[in-house]
């Protein structure tokens, strides 16, 4: 069993998903979290927000916020 918790930087559904495309996401996060741990997450993260300075592509209030993830399996 693999379980985790994130901060809204960490979230998959903080893009506005449907759930169909957020449990995939989760998906993509615990694989994430499980081979690069919370730091290689949130580092991905970071590149996302970079990229997207406008947020524009993935809508959001401010460029970067908080992040903070736990991984446990």
């Amino acid at each position: 069993m693999r379980v985790s918790t994130a901060s809204d930087a960490g979230d998959p559904k903080s893009a506005n998903e449907d759930w169909a495309m957020a449990s995939e996401s989760l998906i993509v996060v615990l694989d994430v979290l499980e081979q690069g741990g919370p730091t290689e997450l949130i580092s991905g993260v970071r590149a996302i927000e970079a990229a997207d300075p406008s947020c524009m592509r993935w809508a959001r209030n401010k460029r970067s916020d908080d992040a903070t993830a736990v991984y446990a399996t």
